[in-house]
């Protein structure tokens, strides 16, 4: 079943919606407009961010979404580390066919889902909401 994910008043003036063909469907199950709309905006032409980093010695330039910075950031705090400390750790510890901002990227979910799943040991979720979709909506 596809559900179209238009909804009245987020569209343009002329009624469509905010996204592109590729993006107007979500297959049988909805995902909240937000996370859609950061989908959207992160897959964007120009999405990408670029920044000057030290690595090592060494300085380079590195491109990440928006939010793989943020997550980065957010990461540093929690571990009370600078973020060129985490790229050392990245850089050192990479597959060398693996570009830097890919195994950034892989540590910052990585990082998130072992949260995650700290939090969920210490607060299980009763059997009725052990589903995606029932726990989320």
């Amino acid at each position: 079943m596809v559900t179209p994910i238009c909804r009245p008043g987020l569209g343009s003036a002329a009624g469509g919606s905010l996204w592109s063909t590729e993006m107007s469907l979500v297959f049988t199950h909805r995902l909240p407009f937000q996370v859609l709309a950061a989908v959207h905006q992160a897959t964007a032409p120009r999405s990408l961010v670029p920044r000057s980093v030290r690595v090592g010695n060494r300085r380079t330039s590195m491109r990440l979404e928006p939010q793989f910075w943020i997550g980065l950031d957010l990461l540093a705090r929690q571990e009370n580390c600078q973020i060129t400390e985490l790229l050392d750790i990245v850089d050192r510890n990479r597959d060398q066919q693996t570009s830097l901002s890919s195994a950034v990227r892989v540590l910052v979910v990585s990082y998130f889902q072992w949260l995650t799943s700290l939090e969920m040991e210490h607060t299980p979720i009763p059997a009725s909401e052990h589903s995606l979709t029932q726990a989320l909506f």
